[in-house]
């Protein structure tokens, strides 16, 4: 039980951490630029543009798939909740996945 509260608060207080980053240092367009930068090079070492090893990811961008919605005013806070919901469900379904199998033992 303490490995799950761990689990769940360490994936809240994580993706929690990264928004206010995010938030706190974009909140201009060259803040946003510096915080693109200092991570490009980390990414890059990484292969996130590399098209032979993730094909996918490099083509997300080109395809618009950050452009956002129309029907949303506000992309940031909806991509923000967005993924904390996916993220949550799967380490909710996860947990749920041990919990049937130790109920089963």
């Amino acid at each position: 039980m303490v490995a799950v509260v761990t689990l769940v608060s360490g994936y809240v207080g994580g993706l929690a951490r990264g928004i206010v980053e995010a938030v706190t240092e974009g909140e201009t367009q060259e803040a946003e630029d510096a915080w693109w930068r200092a991570r490009s090079a980390v990414l890059e070492r990484a292969g996130a543009f590399d098209p032979d090893r993730l094909p996918v990811s490099t083509r997300l961008g080109p395809e618009g798939v950050f452009d956002g919605s129309p029907d949303e005013p506000d992309y940031l806070a909806g991509e923000i909740r967005r993924t904390f919901e996916f993220g949550l469900q799967r380490v909710l379904d996860g947990i749920a996945v041990l919990v049937d199998a130790r109920a089963a033992d």
